[in-house]
């Protein structure tokens, strides 16, 4: 399982000190009206995937564990907003073309 930290997380804006918003209603906000993050996942999710070739050659001990036929994405709230099926494959169309089952 690999877990990315996206740029617009709570945890890292945290880390670098930048400012947090107020509650649920401004996150909301925040968010809907912020398409440049919407996108920034999209791109964080198939760098992640795309990497997968050099990971495993990076890290020895991963050699022949990875199926890059078949990845499964997933996520909890926001991140299962970034994993949805039809906002996926919008991004994702050359890896259908390529055989890969992304479920």
């Amino acid at each position: 399982m690999i877990q990315p930290t996206h740029n617009d997380s709570i945890a890292l804006r945290r880390a670098k000190g930048d400012p947090l918003p107020s509650g649920p209603r401004e996150l909301i906000d925040e968010y809907r009206f912020n398409s440049d993050d919407w996108a920034n996942r999209a791109r964080d999710i198939s760098f992640v995937i795309d990497s997968l070739g050099d990971l495993e050659r990076d890290v020895p001990r991963l050699k022949g564990k990875m199926d890059q036929k078949h990845i499964g994405v997933g996520g909890h709230s926001y991140g299962a907003f970034t994993t949805s099926d039809d906002w996926w494959r919008a991004g994702r169309p050359a890896e259908w073309a390529k055989g890969a089952k992304l479920s």
